[in-house]
C-alpha cells in the first residue's frame, strides 16, 4: 500500500487510469493494499481511476490445504484455507468500504470496479472461490491457473478482456435504493446467450 501511494503521488505525468492486475494471491495482496491506501490516504484514492482484475484468485480460499498442513505449517497455507476467517474478513471489508453511494449519514466510497476471470482449466482455485462472494462480474477465460495470464497472442481471452475492461470510462456510484446491474455473462464468450446479448446491447 505504501508503494501504491508512492507511485499515485508520484512526480510523474498523471495517468488517464490505472488498471492492477493481480494473478492468484496476488489479487488479495492488491485488495489489502488499497484497502489500507482507503484508510490512509482516503482523498488520493476518491479521485483516482482505479479498476482491479483477478486472475484465479482465491477469494474464498483453497480446497485441501489442510494437506498441505502436514508438512509445512505457516501462515499463507493457514490463510489459504476454504471459507476462513481472513478472507471472509476481506470480502466484508472490501464490501462495506468500496463501490457503495453515499447513504444517509454515510460518505461516499471510492469506486474502484473489481473483475474477476477464472481460468476453465484450473484444477487449484474453484470457480466459486475465483469469482468470489464479493464480487459482481466474473468471466472464465481459456486455460490452467498458471496458462491464464501468460498469453501467448493478443487473440488469447485474457489479453482480450483486459483491453475491453481498459477502455471501459470509470464507473460511477450506484445510488442508495438503485441496483446496479453488470451484464458481464451476458456479454461474455458463452454462444448461449446470444439472443440476451443482442437485447443488452439494444437497451
Amino acid at each position: 500500500a505504501s508503494y501504491l501511494s508512492s507511485i499515485l503521488a508520484g512526480e510523474h505525468p498523471r495517468y488517464r487510469q490505472i488498471v492492477l492486475v493481480g494473478h492468484s494471491m496476488g489479487g488479495l495482496v492488491i485488495l489489502h493494499a488499497l484497502l489500507k491506501l482507503e484508510r490512509d490516504n482516503y482523498p488520493m484514492l476518491k479521485k483516482t481511476d482505479l479498476k482491479v482484475l483477478t486472475f484465479g484468485t482465491p477469494f474464498l480460499g483453497v480446497q485441501n490445504t489442510e494437506s498441505l498442513l502436514l508438512i509445512c505449517s505457516n501462515r499463507q497455507v493457514n490463510d489459504m484455507t476454504a471459507l476462513n476467517d481472513t478472507l471472509g474478513e476481506l470480502g466484508r471489508e472490501w464490501t462495506q468500504r468500496f463501490n457503495q453511494g453515499a447513504g444517509q449519514g454515510m460518505r461516499d466510497t471510492p469506486q474502484v470496479p473489481l473483475y474477476a476471470f477464472r481460468g476453465t482449466e484450473d484444477r487449484f482455485v474453484s470457480a466459486i472461490s475465483a469469482c468470489g462472494h464479493t464480487l459482481s462480474s466474473c468471466e472464465s477465460v481459456d486455460g490452467d491457473h498458471n496458462s491464464i495470464v501468460k498469453p501467448s497472442n493478443p487473440n488469447h481471452l485474457a489479453y482480450q478482456k483486459l483491453k475491453q475492461v481498459v477502455t471501459r470510462g470509470r464507473v460511477s456510484a450506484t445510488p442508495k435504493g438503485k441496483v446496479g446491474i453488470w451484464v458481464a455473462k451476458l456479454t461474455g464468450d458463452d454462444p448461449s446467450f446470444a439472443a440476451q446479448r443482442s437485447i443488452a446491447r439494444s437497451l
